[in-house]
């Protein structure tokens, strides 16, 4: 290829992302009340943080729940190999 068409092709996107932006742009027409905005997010940020915690908190119990039954499993596990031991 010649350098001239690989120039057009790398100023091609440029050249569209421009042709939609215009230079007359009139920011009173966009009217976004930041403080909307930002209780929005701050809301997203608040539920997504509360349901961390809850998943930390079910993670926990069944965590505490699973160590109880591994303990009384090998407090079976003790019986058994020690009343082998006796029959022996």
């Amino acid at each position: 290829m010649s350098p001239k068409k690989i120039k057009n092709k790398k100023n091609a996107g440029i050249i569209k992302i421009k042709s939609l932006i215009t230079k007359d742009l009139n920011l009173n027409k966009i009217k976004i009340n930041p403080v909307k905005l930002f209780d929005k997010t701050k809301g997203k940020i608040e539920n997504f943080y509360e349901t961390v915690k809850k998943q930390k908190e079910i993670n926990r119990k069944k965590a505490e729940k699973q160590k109880k039954i591994d303990e009384k499993r090998e407090i079976e596990r003790q019986k058994k190999t020690s009343s082998k031991r006796k029959v022996r």
